[in-house]
């Protein structure tokens, strides 16, 4: 783990692009929990202190698949355009960069990071900016659902999975409205019929349910 850590200050993951408090160990800590969330090969399954630390202690190195993919998906987060621009520093936190890098994973496993990588970032800069600005845009309830887990309980299974499920339907709905209905995105239209449907009602028990069933981040997401 020191190693990509050491790798990714080299690359760019540094206090003045991402402005993390405490940064050696919150880079440290952000990604040990990407790497274990590589190698057990879901969301679907918390990532505890003791965890890392018995993982790092066993001093056994993780596969170089699941390194190249971690690189990759770096890489990527690292070089936004976004972060480089100097007008209005956006308030990032380790929640959401995790779920970033979860997503860049995901499309990489899916074989559809060359093409789907620009309306990834394109939704990472229109999340992150409007998180800063306290409002939902056209995203709504999925944003605010969002922003919520993102700030509280975001260790949480229930939290890492309703920041990734919330942030691939604005996807969708704003930059990939074609997805097809034969792919792991094939939840997210009915996602968003079910918001339609029960409008105020506590809508985000009811996506927690919805995504719980779709089995959304489970066994063999990466």
């Amino acid at each position: 783990m020191k190693e990509l850590v050491d790798w990714a200050g080299k690359r760019g993951m540094s206090t003045e692009r991402l402005g993390f408090s405490n940064a050696r160990m919150a880079y440290d800590d952000l990604i040990a929990r990407f790497l274990l969330t590589l190698e057990q090969g879901r969301l679907t399954e918390k990532i505890t202190a003791l965890r890392i630390t018995a993982r790092y202690r066993a001093k056994e190195p993780f596969d170089e698949a699941i390194i190249e993919t971690a690189k990759k998906s770096l890489d990527h987060i690292l070089n936004l355009s976004v972060i480089n621009r100097t007008e209005q520093r956006l308030k990032w936190n380790k929640a959401t960069v995790h779920t970033w890098l979860c997503m860049t994973a995901k499309l990489i496993r899916e074989d559809a990071f060359h093409d789907l990588s620009p309306s990834l970032e394109a939704t990472i800069e229109t999340i992150e900016r409007l998180r800063g600005a306290r409002r939902s845009g056209h995203s709504g309830v999925p944003l605010e659902v969002f922003n919520d887990r993102a700030t509280a309980r975001v260790a949480d299974v229930s939290s890492v999975v309703l920041r990734d499920f919330t942030a691939w339907m604005i996807l969708v709905r704003e930059y990939y409205p074609e997805a097809p209905i034969n792919s792991f995105l094939s939840p997210i239209p009915k996602a968003w019929s079910l918001l339609q449907e029960i409008g105020d009602s506590a809508p985000e028990p009811a996506l927690s349910s919805f995504s719980l069933t779709s089995h959304w981040g489970g066994d063999g997401w990466f």
